[in-house]
C-alpha cells in the first residue's frame, strides 16, 4: 500500500485491519501448534522457543492499541459469552457443555468487546479423574505464556 493510503487511513480502519491480523495471526499459532505435535521433542524446544518470541511481540503490538485475545477454551459455555457455537444444533436444551476448540479468538479493547470469537462445543463429562469434569478431547498444545492459545 503506498504511503499516500496509509495516510488517509483512519482509526477505525487501522483498529479493523489489526483486528484481522490478530484473528489470522490466531489462526497461524494453532497451525503451528499442530505441526509442533507431529516433531520429537527437542525439535519442539527448538521451535517453541523462537516462537515465544514472536508470540511476546505480537502480544506486545496488541498491548500498544489495549487490544487482547481472550481464550475460552475448556470454559464451561454458557450462552452470554461473547463467542459463537458453530455446533450449538448438535445438543439438547439444558445439556452442560464445555467449549472444546476455539475457531477465532473473543477479541476485546479497554474492556469492550471488539469481535465475538468462533467456537466449537462438547458435551461436558462429569467426574473426570480429579472429580471435576473432564473434557472429551486432550489439551492442545499450549504456545504462549499465558495460556492464550
Amino acid at each position: 500500500m503506498p504511503d499516500n493510503q496509509i495516510d488517509q487511513l483512519n482509526d477505525e480502519e487501522m483498529l479493523k485491519n489489526l483486528v484481522d491480523f490478530a484473528v489470522e495471526f490466531w489462526r497461524f499459532n494453532r497451525m503451528f501448534a499442530n505441526i509442533l505435535d507431529t516433531l520429537d521433542v527437542g525439535s519442539q524446544k527448538k521451535y517453541i522457543n523462537k516462537y515465544y518470541w514472536f508470540w511476546k511481540k505480537f502480544e506486545h503490538l496488541l498491548a500498544t492499541a489495549d487490544i487482547s485475545l481472550i481464550n475460552v477454551e475448556k470454559e464451561p459455555y454458557d450462552p452470554g459469552m461473547a463467542a459463537t457455537p458453530i455446533n450449538l444444533d448438535e445438543f439438547e436444551p439444558g445439556e452442560p457443555l464445555v467449549v472444546e476448540k476455539m475457531i477465532e479468538p473473543v477479541i476485546m479493547r479497554k474492556n469492550a468487546l471488539i469481535k465475538t470469537g468462533t467456537v466449537i462445543l462438547m458435551r461436558a463429562q462429569p467426574d473426570g479423574p480429579d472429580g471435576s469434569d473432564s473434557l472429551d478431547s486432550p489439551d492442545s498444545l499450549d504456545l504462549s505464556e499465558n495460556g492464550q492459545k
